[in-house]
């Protein structure tokens, strides 16, 4: 088989496949929000009802609605923290216990916070138990109702959860392709190394990872066997390249195959690489980023007009600057800047900037000494295109010339791009006009892929403000 041929038929059938199919995160999130709506609705309705028949009065009800809202939004957020709704996916009960297992958990919360506060005093055993035992109910109900109704779509291929490429294997027996359904797992790509001649090795393993790139793929599954080791090992390497998952399956002939396994589908997989960051993390990395920019566009607005004023009186020419560079998956993204020089050069025609480039405007060489031509990608951050933190990016002429001769240079695009990064604060940015300076930068970005953390992004936020390192070597 050609890697034309598979590139061309598989990957185009799958994305025949993926239209009109909703995306597990959506429903999961949508279900969330039900299922804090109906918790807060149901605890403040059973404690108005609990002190109105039983004890024949009624506390303050701004305090009802407070528990209760705090009860539905503890019991949806510790589910989507530990990851609970993906478990609507699996067989069996496991899905529904986790629901009575995580109202335990909030509403023991909640009792500790009454203890402490000594607030318990106001707030009767009998209203607490009744609360208990209806929001247990109303999530089982919830719950019971989700699975049913997430299995049913499943069953008619109307839901995806991942986007799987499989390699070394290009038949897939009937009884994996319906398990890996089951779990809403779409198969876009398929190839067999086994069948690729020496010649063609090096195309197949550029086709593999473009389509990753290209198809959105989340999970890559690789069959092993012995002939297939080195070329095994290359395609492992380079799939480091990509945000995707790769699980290592053995042999069909191999024992292990029999093997119970706690992978995708049941498999016998062994992880050898996961994404960078979790479904999760990216969530709360978005939902971060998006409350900086909007409120750092509105806290800056009259920073940004006057910058602008001053670029239109300085020199002739537009006041933004949008360049095309390598976003997220390698994607290509066209980034906002302040204009600082008296050309626009894109594409190949893209040229560095240097020390005392006469291009640069005279207002211009003050923005880039301070990093204030980088504030409109704050509209890139708004858009989902960039990060507030990650490894800047680059024009890609830029990544074309060094990303031959550095390792691994694309795995820094494994995760969104940011206004400034781990690598800028230690001084790594400006002209990059020897191979070593850039294989610095990039030795930062990937120690950043690599240990990411909320409490580290913090950390490269403040010392961007405030530190020395951050504005070496700008201009």
């Amino acid at each position: 088989m050609s890697t034309d041929q598979w590139v061309g038929n598989d990957v185009s059938q799958g994305h025949a496949r993926l239209e009109g199919i909703l995306r597990f995160e959506r429903l999961s999130h949508g279900f969330a929000l039900c299922e804090t709506l109906a918790v807060s609705l149901v605890a403040v309705a059973t404690a108005d009802l609990y002190w109105s028949y039983a004890l024949e009065w009624h506390p303050d009800r701004s305090v009802t609605m407070a528990v209760g809202a705090a009860l539905g939004l503890g019991v949806a957020g510790l589910s989507l923290l530990r990851g609970s709704y993906e478990r609507a996916i699996e067989p069996g009960p496991g899905f529904l216990w986790s629901g009575l297992v995580t109202t335990l958990r909030i509403f023991t919360a909640l009792l500790a916070v009454l203890f402490v506060t000594r607030f318990d005093e106001g707030y009767s055993r009998g209203t607490f138990f009744s609360q208990f035992v209806m929001s247990g109910l109303v999530v089982l109900t919830l719950r019971s109702v989700f699975q049913r109704l997430l299995r049913e779509r499943l069953a008619k291929g109307r839901v995806e959860r991942q986007r799987l490429m499989i390699v070394g294997d290009a038949q897939l027996d009937p009884q994996l392709q319906a398990r890996l359904s089951a779990r809403g797992c779409h198969v876009v790509a398929r190839l067999s190394l086994a069948d690729t001649a020496r010649a063609d090795e090096a195309e197949t393993l550029r086709a593999i990872v473009n389509t990753c790139r290209e198809s959105g793929v989340e999970r890559v599954l690789v069959h092993t066997s012995a002939e297939l080791g080195d070329l095994v090992d290359r395609l492992l390497h380079d799939l480091s390249e990509t945000p995707v998952t790769v699980e290592v399956l053995p042999h069909r002939n191999s024992p292990l195959w029999r093997a119970k396994g706690d992978g995708l589908a049941g498999l016998p997989a062994a992880v050898v690489r996961n994404r960078p960051l979790s479904r999760l993390q990216l969530l709360l990395k978005r939902v971060f980023d998006f409350a900086v920019a909007l409120g750092a566009l509105i806290f800056l607005a009259p920073l940004l007009l006057a910058i602008a004023a001053a670029i239109r009186l300085d020199s002739k020419g537009p006041v933004f600057f949008r360049q095309t560079r390598h976003g997220y998956g390698n994607q290509p993204i066209r980034v906002f800047k302040f204009r600082s020089m008296r050309v626009m050069e894109d594409g190949a025609a893209f040229r560095q900037a240097t020390r005392n480039d006469p291009r640069i405007t005279r207002v211009g060489a003050v923005l880039r000494r301070t990093n204030l031509d980088e504030l409109p990608q704050i509209l890139n951050v708004l858009f989902g295109e960039m990060s507030i933190v990650g490894p800047r990016p680059h024009p890609i002429a830029l990544n074309e010339t060094f990303a031959k001769e550095i390792k691994l240079f694309h795995r820094r695009h494994n995760i969104r791009p940011g206004i400034t990064g781990w690598a800028q604060i230690n001084g790594h940015r400006g002209e990059t006009d020897t191979l070593k300076k850039m294989a610095d930068r990039i030795e930062h970005d990937l120690w950043y892929v690599d240990h990411w953390s909320f409490l580290l992004d913090l950390k490269i936020i403040l010392m961007t403000a405030f530190s020395r390192a951050a504005y070496r070597n700008a201009g």
